[in-house]
């Protein structure tokens, strides 16, 4: 059975575009203190999204992922909004500048930073390229 009642819609939304507009049946965002799975009728909810992967089943059962870097989902009415800072499906990340983006960051890291907020923009950089490397590889093993 498809339709509004069987299914959610997901809106994955940064500045620049939207990521995503399409009917799910699941979806996994990346919150600061894990990960949080979205059913239909889940209850409303709004909730802080973290640095990592979100991602969703569509109703033909096949599963992709994105990058997400911070942002808030909103749960209502069988539609799930994520306005992320940033996004990137899987085949959109540039490993080069991911690692490019990682040494830089562990260069930084590696210094001394003396300063709290730079040293939480450094982790927050080396976290979001390392997570990109992932997204790749994890593509790269599927069939």
């Amino acid at each position: 059975m498809s339709g509004p009642a069987s299914t959610l819609r997901l809106r994955v939304i940064t500045p620049e575009r939207t990521l995503a507009d399409v009917e799910i049946a699941s979806v996994r965002v990346p919150v600061h203190d894990g990960t949080i799975g979205i059913l239909r009728n889940h209850a409303p909810l709004v909730a802080p999204v973290g640095i990592g992967v979100l991602t969703y089943r569509r109703t033909d059962g096949t599963v992709e992922e994105m990058f997400v870097n911070e942002g808030f989902v909103e749960v209502r009415g069988n539609v799930v909004r994520v306005v992320s800072d940033t996004g990137e499906r899987s085949d959109e990340i540039d490993v080069a500048r991911a690692k490019e983006a990682e040494a830089r960051a562990r260069e930084k890291l590696a210094g001394g930073l003396k300063v709290d907020a730079d040293l939480a923009r450094a982790e927050r950089a080396l976290l979001r390229s390392l997570v990109r490397q992932r997204m790749v590889e994890r593509r790269a093993r599927r069939p």
